[in-house]
């Protein structure tokens, strides 16, 4: 008998008390949701998914002859779209079942429990109405039902309780939970955002304890981290990125937002490139959106250039400031409700320098990206820089928000590198610089 010249084989790996099927030479296509780096084995990129609540497939790239791809490894929700690559190992997770959805009664018969009791009700004809009923009664998450007609005037009564301590079996009784849904929280608030990049994952999203807003340069969220973000208390806030699509911003903004950030950049060519007088003629298209929806509108986010600036910037200047002040002048009576800007430095005397020069147009400031080009250097070198910069921003009065790039930089990304990671390149974990920059 002859075989086939490539072989799929699957073996299977224990990972935090879950199974990991390894399927060799497969890939499964579907579902992406965070990119790993440096990930050394299948069975490390299976430990990295176990790390993520909605991955339950993975990828992994085995093959040294993949360039920059080699050893990644990609999170994944779904197992569908699955064919054969011959320098990919992928598989599935075993997950333990899901919580049951708010409302779900979880029914114990010849059970009760002795402790925590609040209050009861009479005449309950059975025990999924007792069940309901604990719903709706605060602090009740237990309860206990007289099933036997012979307990006389006790038979059909429902006893709301806290606790479901003092577990005993009781042949005239059924006992029971029920799942509540969390209590909506309050809508985070503070200067601190992200710029939000290279993850789809709510798992990721819940680590930003202390990030009360973020934004992605576009219109709208990536969809999976949308019903997370209500869930958190975080903002999402939409941005025009350059002058082209405005038309359809109405149908593709995010209308969950309280602000929208405006072209990209536009003093670079790389970027927006939206020189200040045809930003001014774009204006009015912002403002009828940011009308409509009763959002704050951002200035343009020109920004401090390169090092290149003379064949890099509009003007050939590092300053953003001629840029603002040829847009202002041909902007007059325009809705700007905040500058927003960006500037790369480890300099805390050139950022606040640069800031201040910003307070002329009597306006709040967002930093909207800001992070030390310190590749090379020690990781302290970024941390020492941290600490001082949000000293700062903290403690300016017209800073009224600012984010901090970024969240998982490529590792070929050699002008800011990993360093700035907030987020680990191998797992859902914060690293320092994100702990330091989550705290509350």
């Amino acid at each position: 008998m002859l075989l086939p010249i490539s072989l799929i084989f699957a073996f299977f790996v224990i990972v935090n008390g879950q199974m990991c099927t390894i399927e060799d030479n497969t890939d499964y296509d579907n579902g992406y949701l965070v990119m790993l780096y440096g990930i050394k084995s299948a069975g490390d990129c299976c430990t990295a998914c176990s790390t993520f609540e909605e991955c339950v497939y993975f990828s992994y790239i085995k093959d040294p002859n993949a360039g920059e791809y080699y050893q990644r490894c990609f999170i994944k929700t779904s197992g569908t779209n699955k064919k054969t690559n011959n320098a990919v190992a992928a598989g599935p997770i075993s997950r333990p079942p899901p919580p049951p959805p708010p409302g779900t009664c979880t029914i114990e018969q010849n059970v009760d429990y002795n402790n925590g009791w609040l209050s009861l009700l009479e005449h309950v004809p059975s025990e999924e109405q007792c069940c309901q009923a604990c719903s709706s009664y605060p602090g009740c998450n237990f309860w206990t039902w007289i099933k036997d007609p012979k307990a006389g005037a006790w038979y059909q009564r429902c006893f709301f309780k806290s606790s479901d301590n003092a577990k005993v079996t009781n042949n005239g009784t059924n006992a029971g939970t029920i799942s509540k849904p969390p209590a909506p929280p309050t809508p985070r608030t503070g200067k601190r955002g992200l710029a939000w990049f290279n993850s789809k994952a709510c798992s990721d999203l819940k680590l930003m304890k202390g990030v009360s807003w973020i934004y992605n340069w576009g219109t709208s969220p990536d969809e999976e981290i949308m019903p997370c973000l209500e869930k958190l208390g975080i903002e999402y806030i939409p941005m025009q990125w350059g002058g082209g699509g405005i038309a359809d911003l109405p149908q593709t903004i995010y209308a969950h937002s309280g602000h929208l950030l405006a072209f990209n950049e536009p003093n670079f060519h790389a970027q927006s490139n939206v020189a200040p007088d045809a930003a001014a003629k774009l204006w009015p298209q912002l403002e009828a959106v940011a009308n409509k929806f009763n959002l704050k509108l951002s200035s343009p986010a020109a920004s401090a250039c390169g090092p290149n600036a003379a064949t890099d910037c509009w003007g050939g200047t590092w300053s953003p400031v001629p840029w603002f002040d040829a847009f202002f002048g041909n902007c007059t009576g325009c809705k700007v409700d905040f500058i927003a800007t960006h500037i790369y430095t480890c300099d805390i005397n050139e950022l606040t320098t640069y800031l201040n020069a910003l307070k002329k147009y009597n306006k709040p400031v967002w930093l909207t990206e800001f992070a030390c080009p310190a590749a090379g250097k020690p990781d302290s070198f970024e941390m020492d820089f941290m600490k001082q910069a949000l000293a700062l921003l903290d403690s300016l009065p017209f800073i009224e928000r600012y984010a901090w790039f970024g969240t998982r930089l490529d590792l070929k990304d050699g002008w800011l590198g990993p360093q700035v990671d907030l987020l680990s390149d191998s797992a859902c974990a914060l690293t320092d610089l994100g702990k330091y920059y989550n705290m509350m």
